[in-house]
C-alpha cells in the first residue's frame, strides 16, 4: 500500500456496538496512516466524532455514503469491522479494495464480495471453511489476534482464577487449594468473579469481603475484580478457570491454564479437541494432582496459541507490515 494512500474505516452498526470501532479506531491511529471513519448510525457518530478523531463521517443515505466516499482523493482501501447488510452501498464500489477485518463475526457467503479477508488465526479459517467451501480461492490473509496483543507480558505475578460459577469452586474447595499453591510458592492472588445474585449461599452473597479476609488469614495478597481485563491476565503465572470463562487470549503468554469441567456438562467435538492442550479437572483431588506434576503442556499449549490465536502473527506484527508494503 502506498505511503500516500489513504483509507477508512466503514461501520454500520449502531452505537451499542461503540467499543468494536473504538478498539480498531485506535489501532489505525497507532499506524501514523491517514484514514477516516465512515458511520451510518447518527448517534454513533455524534458519540465518536470528537472523541477518537476529527475525520469522522455520517453517511444515512445510499447516495450519501457514495458522495462521501467519491470525495476523499487517493482513497486506496475501504476496510470493514462487520459484516453488516448496509455494507453492501459501499461494496457497490468497484475502483476500491474492500476488505474485512474478521473477529468473530457470523460466518456468511457474502464475506465472497469482498477482496481481501483479514482474519485472525487459521482457526477462523476453517472455521468460514466449515460454511463457505474454498474460501481461500479468495485472497486470505492471518494477522493475529491483535486484540490480545497488549496481554503479551514478561511480568508473571499472580495466580488469577476466573470464575462464572462460584458455588462450585466453593463446594469443591477449589479456591482453598489455589490459596496453597500460592502460598507455597509465595504468588499474589485475583480473582474475576460473575457475580451470582441468584442463590442462598450466604457466603456467596457477601463473598468479596470473606474471600479477602480468607487471603488476608493465609497472608496471601488478594485482589478481587468483577470483570476480567488484559492488565489482570497479563500479571498472571497461572490461570484457573471454568469452562464457561475460558478465553482463547489466555494463551497468549504461554502460562499453565487449568480449567474445570463438571462431570456431566457435554463438551462439543472443537472444545475436546482444544482442551487436550490444556489441564482439565473435575474434582478437588484431580486438581491437585495435575497441579503436583508441574507445567508439561507447554510446547502444545504454544501450539494451540498459534493455532486459535496465530501469535507468531502477532509478534511479527503482521497487521501493522501491511500497510508498509
Amino acid at each position: 500500500m502506498s505511503s500516500n494512500s489513504i483509507y477508512m474505516l466503514y461501520y454500520a452498526e449502531n452505537e451499542t456496538k461503540y467499543a468494536n470501532l473504538e478498539f480498531w479506531a485506535i489501532e489505525f491511529l497507532k499506524l501514523k496512516i491517514r484514514f477516516y471513519i465512515l458511520v451510518r448510525d447518527e448517534k454513533l457518530y455524534e458519540k465518536i466524532r470528537t472523541s477518537l478523531t476529527d475525520c469522522v463521517i455520517y453517511a444515512k443515505s445510499t447516495s450519501d455514503v457514495e458522495s462521501s466516499i467519491a470525495n476523499i482523493s487517493n482513497l486506496e482501501a475501504i476496510f470493514y469491522i462487520s459484516n453488516h447488510p448496509k455494507n453492501i452501498h459501499s461494496l457497490a464500489l468497484n475502483n476500491y479494495k474492500h476488505i474485512l477485518l474478521y473477529t468473530n463475526n457470523a460466518i456468511s457467503k457474502v464475506f465472497r464480495v469482498y477482496d481481501e479477508l483479514w482474519a485472525p488465526s487459521q482457526f477462523h479459517l476453517d472455521n468460514i471453511a466449515k460454511s463457505i467451501p474454498n474460501i481461500t480461492d479468495m485472497k486470505t490473509i492471518i494477522i493475529g489476534a491483535i486484540q490480545a496483543q497488549d496481554i503479551i507480558s514478561l511480568e508473571h505475578k499472580s495466580i488469577l482464577y476466573v470464575i462464572s460459577n462460584l458455588n462450585d469452586f466453593l463446594q469443591n474447595q477449589f479456591i482453598q487449594e489455589g490459596v496453597k499453591y500460592a502460598k507455597q510458592h509465595s504468588c499474589a492472588m485475583q480473582f474475576a468473579i460473575r457475580d451470582n445474585n441468584k442463590t442462598n449461599n450466604i457466603f456467596i452473597k457477601n463473598y468479596q469481603k470473606q474471600l479477602k479476609e480468607y487471603c488476608d488469614s493465609q497472608d496471601i495478597d488478594c485482589k478481587i475484580f468483577n470483570k476480567i481485563s488484559d492488565a489482570v491476565i497479563a500479571d498472571s503465572t497461572c490461570i484457573v478457570c471454568d469452562i464457561d470463562s475460558y478465553k482463547d487470549k489466555f494463551l497468549i503468554n504461554n502460562i499453565p491454564i487449568y480449567v474445570y469441567k463438571p462431570l456431566n456438562k457435554y463438551i462439543d467435538e472443537d472444545n475436546v479437541a482444544m482442551l487436550k492442550s490444556l489441564y482439565v479437572f473435575s474434582t478437588k483431588n484431580e486438581f491437585k494432582e495435575i497441579v503436583s506434576k508441574g507445567d508439561f503442556k507447554a510446547l502444545e499449549r504454544e501450539k494451540l496459541a498459534e493455532y486459535r490465536l496465530g501469535k507468531s502473527f502477532i509478534m511479527d506484527k503482521t497487521f501493522q507490515k501491511q500497510f508498509l508494503q
